[in-house]
Order: structure tokens, then sequence, then C-alpha cells
């Protein structure tokens, strides 16, 4: 296999006939499906087996709650849950926002010794980038919520981001704000985690969501593509606690993955997926799309310019709902 580099890509934005890629990051595949009889009834019943029916199913059974059934049309966690790009970070605009993503972020760091499993828990922390003094005013805001409910963060000088992240390009930035309690995550490790807590408690699942009923279910959400970047490790790898990046003004985020890059981010025309409502049971990576990804690949490139020559492993598409 020939290997392509970012700034080539950058120039011809092609290439076709990549091998299928298997998450590093995903222990999804350990998930087999096998059939289970559904009762008749059940006092609770869950729909979807990704993290957030998981979770549901974690903290139900945690408060007791024996007769619980998740409906899963394929296995745990092989959905939009298992191409997520695991980052963990409680800098949310909404208080109560804060609050979840803190208790989520102690709950995952604890549950590799609860349940055995793996979960990717690495304590990195984040750091927020503002290109403007609008985006710095934002931030301080959020830093003073984040202190008021005793969340470590603090804003910081452009000089202090080059030293938390040497490769950043710092010379447009105003400002920024660290999160050293932010952490990254496998999402599919965590949801085979709570899947498995759950069911030492007394959960069931099944999967062929909605194959029994008369009439088809119809849930008002729609996905839509959503791409990020993996690269070969770097030269001299990162470590695995090099913080986060979110650059808002550019529209991307940057993490360590497995010694090199994994970077998206959230272009202004996000492109519909699955429009004829047809889905697959066990979401496969999507078509590369380059000229989609474009704009992000060069906002990746401005604010990290030394990985013009960086291996490309892989664009990954995938469903983000």
């Amino acid at each position: 296999m020939s290997y392509r580099l970012l700034s080539v890509v950058r120039r011809q934005r092609t290439g076709r006939g990549w091998q299928n890629w298997s998450s590093g990051r995903s222990g999804a595949s350990a998930a087999e499906a096998h059939s289970v009889a559904l009762p008749a009834q059940a006092q609770v019943v869950i729909c979807g087996g990704g993290i957030m029916g998981t979770s549901v199913a974690y903290h139900l059974s945690k408060m007791g709650w024996k007769d619980i059934v998740l409906l899963e049309q394929g296995r745990l966690a092989a959905g939009s849950t298992r191409f997520c790009a695991g980052i963990l970070s409680t800098a949310r605009h909404l208080t109560i926002e804060q609050k979840m993503a803190d208790y989520s972020n102690k709950l995952y760091h604890q549950l590799e010794q609860e349940t055995g499993i793996q979960t990717g828990y690495i304590r990195t922390g984040s750091v927020f980038l503002a290109q403007t003094q609008d985006r710095l005013i934002s931030l301080k805001r959020i830093n003073s919520r984040l202190n008021v409910i005793g969340i470590p963060s603090e804003i910081i000088s452009p000089k202090k981001v080059a030293e938390l992240h040497p490769l950043l390009n710092v010379h447009d930035l105003v400002g920024a704000m660290h999160v050293p309690e932010d952490a990254v995550v496998s999402s599919a490790d965590v949801a085979l985690a709570l899947a498995s807590a759950a069911s030492q408690n007394g959960k069931q699942w099944a999967y062929e969501l909605g194959l029994s009923n008369e009439e088809p279910v119809s849930i008002p959400l729609h996905a839509c593509e959503h791409f990020y970047l993996l690269t070969r490790p770097l030269e001299t790898p990162l470590r695995s606690n090099t913080p986060t990046i979110v650059d808002a003004d550019g529209r991307i985020y940057i993490r360590n993955w497995q010694g090199g890059i994994l970077s998206g981010g959230f272009e202004k025309n996000p492109k519909p997926i699955f429009t004829e409502g047809k889905n697959q049971l066990e979401i496969q990576n999507l078509q590369e799309d380059w000229d989609h990804f474009e704009p992000l690949l060069s906002s990746l490139l401005r604010r990290m310019p030394d990985l013009e020559t960086l291996e490309i492993l892989k664009l990954v598409n995938c469903p983000e709902t």
C-alpha cells in the first residue's frame, strides 16, 4: 500500500483503493449478535444499543431496576458510537451540560475498574482556541461557569498554548481556555462496559428492533455525513496525554490517535445521508469525499503546518446523529 501525504491530498483531493479500516479504538467486534427471545412485557424497553442506550440501562440497573430490555438492530455499539471521536469535554455553555459531562468523565474514569473492560480512558486535557475577541469572551464565560461548579479551567495566553502543544501555529490566536481534566475514550468500549455492568444487574438485550412490529416505528432523527482524518504516527509520536485541541473558529478538533492525529470538524453545509430511508444494520465506513473535507483540511494545516508531510491512514466518513 502506498501512503498519501496531507500536502498532496490538499492539492489533488483524490484517491481510492484504500483497504477497509478496522478501528484500533473500537471493541465493538467483541459484542457478537445473538438471538434472545423477547419477553412478552418489560417494565422498561430501551431502543438502541449505542452509548446512550447502554448508559440508560446502566443507570436504571444501578437504581435497582431489574425488568429492563434493551433492543438493538445489530450488535451493541456497532452504529455511530463505533466511529465517535471519543472526546470527553466539560466545556459546555450550559451549567447543567457541564455537570453532566463532569459526571460522565468521573464515571468513565472508574468504569474499567468496575467492569474489567478497557475503555481507552486517558486524561489529556483540552485546549479551546480563540482567534477573535468575541470567541475569547465566550470562553471566559464558560471558564467562569466551570470554576463555579468546581471544574478546574483557566484562560491562557497563546504562548502557553504553544507550550502545551508545540505543533500548533498560535500566531493568529488572541487567547485560549485550558481544561486539564478533560479526557478521551473509546466510545464503543465505553458502551460495551456499560452494557456489561447493566447485564450483571439483570438487564437483557435483543437485536432486530422493529421486525415484530405490525406498524413501522418512525424516529424523528436524521443523520448526516461526518468526516475525520486519521494519520500515521509522527516521526516523534505524540504523547498519549497530548491535549485535545478545539478550534471553533476553524471548525475543527484535533486529538492524539496512536501517536498520530485524529482530526475532524463540522462544516457549514453538512451532507444528509440515508435520505432513501434505508440504513445498514451495522454501519460501515462510507465513501471518502475529499472535496467536501477540503475546507476542514485547510483549517487543520493552517493550525498544524508541520503536518504537510504526514502520512494519511484514512479519511473516515461516518453517520453523525
